[in-house]
């Protein structure tokens, strides 16, 4: 299991938070922590470049429901053919909601040029 996230403005890494939630129901020797990505684009070609590397063709994208597509989007950009995993968090207030979702409609044609950029430069 692939865990990803950088450290933010203060506390432990992302990566590191989830695999602390992990913990009870993986073996540690199965979480692989990238404590250096800060962003999906840098989470997406951490992720392709662990799965080429290991053998990996298709993976579960686990995330939020908002994030799914430009997630899988970008992992299929790098060459891995993705399922989604539905996670739910909870409940948001539909002001919260509605923004995470506005978020992902402007970042998903951002990214994918970003990630095209990014296979042209490699």
């Amino acid at each position: 299991m692939f865990c990803s996230g950088a450290i933010g403005d203060e506390g432990p890494s992302e990566a590191s938070v989830i695999a602390r939630g992990l913990r009870d129901t993986v073996a540690a020797d199965r979480l692989v922590l990238d404590e250096e990505s800060r962003d999906t684009l840098q989470t997406a070609r951490a992720a392709a470049d662990y799965a080429r590397a290991n053998g990996i063709a298709r993976c579960v994208a686990c995330t939020d429901n908002w994030h799914q597509p430009r997630a899988r989007m970008l992992l299929r950009l790098f060459g891995v053919r993705t399922a989604g995993a539905r996670l739910e968090h909870g409940h948001r207030p539909a002001k919260r909601r509605a923004r995470a979702y506005v978020r992902e409609a402007l970042a998903l044609p951002y990214d994918a040029v970003a990630g095209a950029w990014a296979l042209i430069r490699r």
